[in-house]
């Protein structure tokens, strides 16, 4: 994309930057295939990469086509983004060790339920749960801001918004 100088070609009036982007990934990975399937100085070779990451789940990106492996980065960066900005405001605040308390159960099935989590604070079970309201609020809030950022139309954001849950569900 920087030797290509693509990002230059990117314009608000014609879409979303996402879009853009998805276009660029269908078209390199068009071109990836006609290379694999030249038989030209050992196009079918299957490659290896030297960095490749063995403890990534190869049988489940194998298995989604590359708009939806594109979709679920997405998805993810975009939460990554948020906590990011949930976690330094916490920081901010100086209440950075309840963030790391609260944070496991923003975003999966914590192992402890929350009445440990009330332990663990020391804080009442109530308290404890205000809190839990209170965070996923502000996460959810982050979310939408991350999202509506790249964006030119602020209407769009409820529709970005469902892309993502989905891109998060399916596998």
């Amino acid at each position: 994309m920087l030797q290509e100088g693509l990002l230059q070609k990117a314009d608000r009036e014609r879409g979303r930057f996402r879009s853009f982007l998805l276009g660029s990934l269908k078209f390199f990975v068009s071109n990836e295939q006609a290379r694999a399937r030249s038989i030209k100085r050992g196009g079918r070779a299957t490659f290896i990469p030297i960095n490749a990451d063995p403890s990534t789940d190869l049988a489940l990106w194998t298995q989604l086509t590359p708009e939806r492996v594109f979709e679920r980065k997405w998805a993810l960066a975009v939460i990554g983004r948020a906590m990011e900005r949930l976690e330094r405001e916490y920081c901010r605040a100086g209440v950075g060790e309840e963030f790391a308390a609260l944070q496991p159960y923003l975003t999966g099935e914590p192992e402890d339920h929350l009445s440990d989590l009330a332990v663990r604070l020391d804080k009442s079970h109530s308290a404890t749960r205000v809190m839990m309201f209170r965070i996923r609020n502000r996460f959810r809030r982050l979310i939408r801001d991350v999202i509506a950022e790249t964006l030119s139309d602020p209407l769009q954001v409820e529709q970005e918004l469902a892309e993502l849950q989905q891109a998060l569900r399916e596998q």
